[in-house]
C-alpha cells in the first residue's frame, strides 16, 4: 500500500507553507495520485450539458478534485494556480471556467462546503490546525467533505474553489479563483450571488498570486474530449471558437487557456489544440507583429501550440506565452520563433505524444446520438479516518509496527467520543497517548503509525494503540448493543487496513504469544499480563475477540480480492 493521506499531510505540514505547492507537485510526479485520479488516463469522467440557443455541448468533468494518498484513504491535493497549470500540461487536461463551474453546481447534487474559521485562536479552540493555509487544514476539509457526500450517486455540486481560465487574468503572477457554492440568503459580506444566480462564497477575484492556496482551493479538471451538437470536439478548441465558446465560457472566446504564471521554470509545453497536426514546420521567423497571409496557418499553428486563440495575429498574448515556453526549455526568452524554438516545441510534442494522455477516454458519436464512456452509478467514497490531531505526548521515531493493541477508553458511549479522545490526547500533559480513537460513527488519529505512542508499556515500541469508546466492565450483552456494534465494525475496518498496510498477521495473540514474540492483534490486558508493567485490564473479559478477529479477516480477504 502507498502512503495514506494523514501521513502525507503530516509530512507536508512539517515542511511549513513555503514551497508547499511545489512539494505537492513532486508527490504527484512520484506516484501519489489516488482515488479516481489513480490513473489519469482512466478517470471516471462525468457528463455535464450546456445549451445556448440551438447549440448543445456535453463536457466531461472529473468526479472529485485531484487526490493524493491511497485509494481508500486520500485527501484533496492542495492546489495553487501554478500547480494546477503544470498538472494540466502533464496530463493534457483543461482547466475550469466560471461557466463550467456553474454548470457542475447546477447539474450535480447539492452539498454545502465545510467552511473553517479564519483566525488562528478560533481554529485551535475548535479543533482545527492553526493556519487555514496548511496541509492539515486541507486534510480536515477533505475528511469533512467526503463525509458529507459519502455514498451519494453522481457529481458533487462543487463545494470548493478552483483557479479559473479568464480574460481578466492579464497580469503575470495574478490568479483568479471562484466557487465555494452554498445555499441560503446572501449578504453584503457573503455569501454572494453569481451572475448566473447561484449562491457562493467566492466571486471571481484576482486577489492572490499563482503560488497561493488554502484548504478549500483544489484542482478541478475537464477532459479534452467533448461533443458539440453530436460531433466530437476538443474542449480547448471550443473555448477558442467564436461560434461555440459561449457553451463553455461566460466571456465568450478566451484569449489564453493558461494561468498567468510569473515563474515558468519546469512548466511542460502544452499540446497543440488541433488533433493530428503532427509537428510544427519552420517556414519563417515569427515575432511580435507577424501575421498569417491569406490561406496561411503559420502563426495560427504556433498559437494552437501555446494554447491561445488562433487568430493568425502575433500579438502581446502570443508574445508573452512564447517567452514563457522559451524559459521553460532553457532558451533565450525573446518571443522570437526561429529554428531553435520550433525544434524545442517539436521535442515537447514528441514527449507529450509518448504519454498518450491528451484525449483521455475515447468519445464515440454514431449518427446523431452521443455515447460517452461515463459511469452513471459512480458512488462517492467514504473516508475511514475522520481527522488527525497530533498528540502532545509521543515519540517521533521511525519503527515498523507489528501489533495492534485494543483498549477501551473508559468513557461513556457518546457519538462524539472519538473527537473528545483526540482532543484530550492533543492537550493533556499526562504521558499517555494512542494512535486512533473510535466511537460509533468516526475514527480520529492522534499519532502516525510509524511513531511511538504511550498506551501499553511493553508494547509501545512495536504496537499501534486503538482506543474504543466504552468500558472494560461491559457485559457480553453490552458489546452487542447498537452503539458497541457500530464501534466494533469501524474498529474492524481500521484494523483490517492497518494489517494490510504493515503486514501484521490477522490473528489473536494472548500473553503467552506476546512473550514468545508473536505478532498480531492483542489487548491491553494481554500486554499487562505478559510484561507486568501496568495494571490495566481493558477491554475486559467479555470483549468479543474471536468475532472481532473473524470480521477483520473477512474484510482483509475482501480487500485482497478487490485488489
Amino acid at each position: 500500500m502507498g502512503r495514506i493521506a494523514t501521513e502525507l499531510a503530516v509530512d507536508l505540514q512539517a515542511g511549513g507553507t513555503a514551497d508547499l505547492d511545489r512539494r505537492v507537485l513532486s508527490l504527484i510526479k512520484s506516484g501519489a495520485l489516488a482515488g479516481p485520479w489513480r490513473d489519469p488516463r482512466r478517470i471516471p469522467w462525468m457528463p455535464i450539458t450546456s445549451t445556448v440557443g440551438k447549440d448543445t455541448a456535453v463536457f466531461q468533468v472529473a468526479p472529485l478534485p485531484v487526490c493524493i494518498g491511497t485509494d481508500d484513504d486520500f485527501m484533496f491535493a492542495p492546489m495553487s494556480a501554478d500547480t494546477q497549470q503544470q498538472l494540466a500540461d502533464m496530463y493534457g487536461l483543461v482547466q475550469p471556467t466560471t461557466k463550467l463551474f456553474d454548470l457542475c453546481r447546477q447539474q450535480g447534487f447539492q452539498v454545502n462546503p465545510a467552511t473553517q474559521p479564519y483566525d488562528g485562536p478560533t481554529r485551535v479552540a475548535r479543533g482545527y490546525s492553526p493556519n487555514m493555509g496548511d496541509a492539515l487544514a486541507s486534510l480536515r476539509f477533505t475528511r469533512d467533505m467526503l463525509k458529507a457526500i459519502a455514498g451519494r450517486v453522481g457529481l458533487p455540486g462543487f463545494p470548493y474553489k478552483g483557479w479559473m481560465l479568464t480574460n481578466r487574468a492579464e497580469t503575470p503572477g495574478q490568479a483568479y479563483n471562484y466557487g465555494f457554492y452554498t445555499t441560503g440568503a446572501t449578504t453584503s459580506t457573503g455569501p454572494f450571488r453569481s451572475a448566473s444566480g447561484l449562491v457562493l462564497w467566492q466571486q471571481l477575484a484576482g486577489r492572490h498570486n499563482t503560488r497561493h492556496w488554502d484548504y478549500s482551493q483544489v484542482g478541478v479538471y475537464f477532459s479534452q474530449s467533448c461533443t458539440v451538437n453530436g460531433r466530437v470536439r476538443r474542449l480547448s478548441d471550443v473555448l477558442l471558437d467564436p461560434e461555440f465558446a459561449r457553451l463553455a465560457s461566460d466571456e465568450g472566446v478566451l484569449k489564453t487557456l493558461r494561468q498567468p504564471l510569473l515563474d515558468q521554470s519546469g512548466v511542460i509545453a502544452p499540446r497543440p489544440s488541433q488533433p493530428g497536426t503532427g509537428e510544427l514546420t519552420f517556414k519563417r521567423v515569427l515575432k511580435l507583429g507577424s501575421r498569417d497571409g491569406a490561406g496561411e496557418r503559420v502563426v495560427a499553428d504556433v498559437q494552437l501550440f501555446l494554447g491561445c486563440r488562433p487568430d493568425g495575429a502575433f500579438g502581446p498574448t502570443t508574445d508573452g506565452l512564447s517567452r514563457e515556453f522559451q524559459r521553460s526549455v532553457g532558451l533565450t526568452p525573446d518571443g522570437v520563433w526561429g529554428p531553435k524554438t520550433y525544434a524545442a516545441a517539436n521535442a515537447a510534442l514528441a514527449a507529450r505524444a509518448a504519454t498518450n494522455l491528451s484525449l483521455g477516454p475515447a468519445v464515440v458519436a454514431p449518427s446523431s446520438s452521443v455515447v460517452l464512456p461515463l459511469p452513471d452509478d459512480f458512488r462517492m467514497p467514504s473516508p475511514l479516518v475522520a481527522g488527525f490531531r497530533q498528540a502532545k505526548q509521543y515519540k517521533p521515531v521511525t519503527r515498523k509496527p507489528t501489533k495492534i493493541v485494543i483498549h477501551t477508553a473508559e468513557i461513556a458511549e457518546l457519538p462524539t467520543g472519538a473527537e473528545a479522545l483526540a482532543a484530550a490526547c492533543a492537550t493533556s500533559d499526562r504521558v499517555a497517548s494512542w494512535h486512533y480513537s473510535v466511537d460509533c460513527d468516526s475514527i480520529w488519529q492522534s499519532v502516525l503509525d510509524e511513531h511511538v505512542a504511550f498506551h501499553a508499556p511493553g508494547a509501545n515500541h512495536d504496537g499501534i494503540g486503538i482506543e474504543l469508546s466504552g468500558r472494560a466492565k461491559q457485559t457480553a450483552a453490552d458489546w452487542r448493543d447498537d452503539y458497541s456494534l457500530a464501534v466494533l465494525e469501524l474498529a474492524a475496518q481500521l484494523v483490517a487496513r492497518l494489517c494490510r498496510k504493515h503486514g501484521i498477521p490477522v490473528r489473536y495473540v494472548d500473553e503467552k504469544g506476546l512473550l514468545a514474540g508473536e505478532n498480531g492483534i492483542t489487548t491491553h490486558h494481554d500486554v499487562t499480563q505478559a510484561f507486568k508493567r501496568s495494571t490495566h485490564t481493558d477491554p475486559g473479559e467479555h470483549f468479543p475477540m474471536a468475532e472481532f478477529v473473524a470480521r477483520v479477516q473477512a474484510l482483509t480477504e475482501a480487500a485482497a480480492q478487490a485488489a
